[in-house]
Parts: structure tokens; C-alpha cells; sequence
């Protein structure tokens, strides 16, 4: 189990939730928060997470890992630094 902040993670469960209130995450969204909270300081590149997100051979999309995280943001309520 893996908490930051108000942000829990089961990865055995495959549960997520903020503040008490279970996230439903696909499975691509749920990769790539367990990737991120997994090693919180950790600055990834691109091609690290889509590793971590897509099979070998996959079509990778030029933006899918910025529409992951955008997506991820939303739904966690994360803001962005300025």
C-alpha cells in the first residue's frame, strides 16, 4: 500500500482513493499513478513511463503519456505549479 498525502494506493486490491473516496482509475491511469507514487521524488521521461504503460510493439500515440497525466491530474483534483 502506498500513501502520499491524502492519496492511497492497493496495489493488490487495484483500489485507489483520495481523502476516504474511492477513484476509479483504468487500468493505463492506475499504472502510471503507481509508477509516479512509487517513487514520489523521482523526475521520469517520457519513454520511462510508456514502458511502464504500453507492451512491446504497441502503437503509442506522439501525446499519450501528456493525456495520461492531464487525465490522471483531473481526476485527483492535482493542481499545477506555478
Amino acid at each position: 500500500m502506498y500513501e502520499h498525502g491524502e492519496l492511497t494506493l492497493d496495489p493488490a486490491a487495484h483500489e485507489t482513493s483520495k481523502a476516504g473516496v474511492t477513484l476509479n482509475l483504468v487500468p493505463c491511469k492506475f499504472a502510471l499513478l503507481q509508477a509516479l507514487i512509487e517513487e514520489p521524488a523521482r523526475v521520469f521521461r517520457r519513454n520511462e513511463l510508456e514502458e511502464k504503460l504500453y507492451g512491446w510493439g504497441e502503437e503509442i500515440g506522439s501525446n499519450a503519456i501528456e493525456v495520461h497525466v492531464h487525465s490522471l491530474r483531473r481526476k485527483i483534483g492535482a493542481r499545477k505549479r506555478s
